[in-house]
């Protein structure tokens, strides 16, 4: 388990799924924790099971990552409550299943402004936070949560493939851009593959609910058709490579992507 002790972390969308699990995780790793969702009493749940973890009580920040303003005020809470930070995850997303040929304008948009904006607004104000960070701590870390559909082709979500590539150019330039300017900041992205909670439940239920697939059943064959494992990913799977990117041991690691997905991307 990587060693947190004495980061200041924030994570978004930590109040179910993959950013729960990460926020546990990382708790155990021995961080002080800044949780940010759009989900108050899932905050507040999530809140109880890290003070039970670790001892410690993490900042909450109701958020909704597509707010300039509420992004404005996150960031204010933070400096007055610890300070800086020594990492970001930008976890927060959504995934509309809709076929290309229905999908409307404010649909697309609503995807781009989330998983997109949502990560854009999340670096840009958090910049001077991490960049204190880095005075005290000697370097901090930006993680950009993608997706495997940032490389490859999906069914029924080509905002959301066309979101998660742009979330991987987008930390790739920070990873070039931050440290030619002298700051000791690295970006790097984690890919998931399909995991069997949250945005890859709710695709399959689209699917199903569309008559894409007859049953659950089905659509898990169909899925994992190909993937050397045979079965989705775990929420508790991911959170390890993410603690490493904010931990020490990765100070190398800078415009890198980590994929997570039993090896689904290297058959297809």
């Amino acid at each position: 388990m990587s060693d947190l002790s004495g980061k200041n972390l924030l994570i978004t969308g930590a109040g179910n799924g993959l950013g729960h699990a990460m926020a546990l995780h990382l708790a155990g790793c021995g961080a002080q924790l800044v949780i940010a969702d759009i989900d108050e009493p899932a905050l507040a749940a999530l809140s109880e099971k890290i003070q039970a973890i670790s001892g410690n009580t993490p900042l909450s920040v109701v958020l909704d990552v597509s707010s300039e303003e509420q992004w404005q005020a996150a960031a204010s809470t933070i400096a007055q409550q610890l300070g800086y930070l020594t990492g970001l995850v930008n976890n927060a997303g959504i995934m509309l299943h809709v076929p290309f040929q229905e999908m409307t304008l404010e649909q697309f948009r609503q995807t781009l402004q989330v998983n997109v904006e949502g990560v854009f607004l999340g670096c840009q104000n958090c910049l001077p936070l991490l960049e204190l960070g880095a005075k005290e701590a000697g370097s901090s870390s930006i993680v950009n949560i993608s997706s495997i559909f940032g490389h490859v082709a999906g069914l029924m979500h080509s905002a959301y493939a066309a979101s998660k590539g742009a979330v991987n150019m987008f930390s790739k330039s920070l990873a070039n851009e931050l440290p030619r300017q002298g700051l000791n900041i690295r970006t790097n992205t984690v890919h998931p593959g399909v995991m069997s909670a949250g945005v890859s439940i709710a695709g399959t239920q689209a699917a199903i609910d569309r008559g894409v697939f007859s049953s659950a059943e089905e659509a898990g064959q169909v899925l994992m058709m190909g993937n050397p494992y045979g079965r989705p990913g775990q929420p508790e799977e991911i959170p390890g490579a993410i603690a490493f990117l904010l931990s020490d041991a990765s100070l190398l690691m800078n415009g890198a992507e980590i994929t997570l997905d039993g090896g689904h991307t290297a058959v297809y």
